[in-house]
């Protein structure tokens, strides 16, 4: 009798050992579901530009570059992440960068390209302006 006892509680035992352990090996080894992101819609920022003062605003925090020029022909570049509010600078034209589209811009550009670092006159990498004889936009893909 001692003997079935035994044999029946190792036969458990083992049973038990066995299922949990198969278990863990299962779960362990069974690959997670896949999620596809969703498609991200770009984030346009808006701008509003008076003569003293400059907003850009858009509905999720985006950084964005400021390029403003002066009537003397220099230019300030200003970055920040929106809302940015920018009052008492004094400009003839400007342009808004994000980090891949133009966004905005107003007034008489110089010629060359024109990028969110300032003017160049060698093709930059998008986002950039190219003012010659007209104005050609270039974003990034």
């Amino acid at each position: 009798m001692n003997i079935t006892v035994d044999f029946t509680v190792g036969v458990l035992v083992f049973l038990f050992s066995f299922i949990v352990a198969y278990s863990i090996l299962a779960a362990a080894t069974i690959p997670q579901p896949h999620t596809f992101p969703t498609k991200a819609e770009p984030i346009v920022p808006t701008v509003i530009a008076d003569t003293d003062k400059i907003i850009v605003e858009s509905t999720k925090v985006v950084r964005v570059w400021v390029v403003l020029f002066k009537d003397n022909g220099a230019y300030e570049v200003v970055s920040g992440n929106t809302p940015l509010r920018l009052k008492g600078k004094s400009w003839r034209a400007l342009v808004v960068f994000t980090m891949t589209t133009v966004v905005y811009y107003t007034g008489p550009l110089p010629k060359g390209y024109i990028t969110r670092h300032g003017v160049s006159q060698t093709e930059p990498e998008p986002p950039y302006i190219f003012v010659g004889h007209g104005v050609k936009v270039v974003n990034r893909s």
